[in-house]
């Protein structure tokens, strides 16, 4: 299975910190492509995904937040390949087949209405796409 993280750093200029929501369910949408830019389809493994509830972090001046952002809790088949493991999708990659995929996902913070003192970011950022190593 791999692991994937997501890894925020606060450049802003003002330096100060700001909170960020994740949302489990809503914070991804991803895709796996091969070379052609082909989005390829969900593997559709049985699962067993027990989701935590959503929560504030706050990223500091002049700071980094790194956390894991891919699930356990899939079922996989013997000898089926690597497991792309999110709950925007899942993917089996298999090894040796010669052939290139790309993990493209987007980060989405649509938080809920907090109070005026918190400085909140809210938007979305197209992530660096990333070749999943064969």
């Amino acid at each position: 299975m791999f692991a994937i993280y997501l890894e925020l750093r606060n450049v802003s200029p003002v330096g100060v910190p700001f909170d960020f929501y994740f949302d489990w369910t809503h914070s991804f949408q991803c895709r796996l492509r091969d070379k052609d830019e082909k989005v390829l389809p969900t593997a559709g493994l049985p699962t067993s995904i027990l989701v935590p509830p959503s929560f504030w972090l706050v990223l500091p001046y002049d700071g980094v937040v790194r956390f894991r952002v891919s699930v356990s809790g899939f079922m996989v088949p013997a000898n089926s390949g690597a497991l792309i493991p999110m709950l925007c999708g899942e993917w089996l990659v298999k090894s040796g087949e010669g052939k290139d995929y790309w993990f493209d996902a987007t980060f989405v913070v649509n938080p809920p209405k907090v109070d005026l003192t918190r400085r909140v970011w809210k938007g979305t950022l197209r992530l660096p796409r990333v070749k999943v190593p064969d």
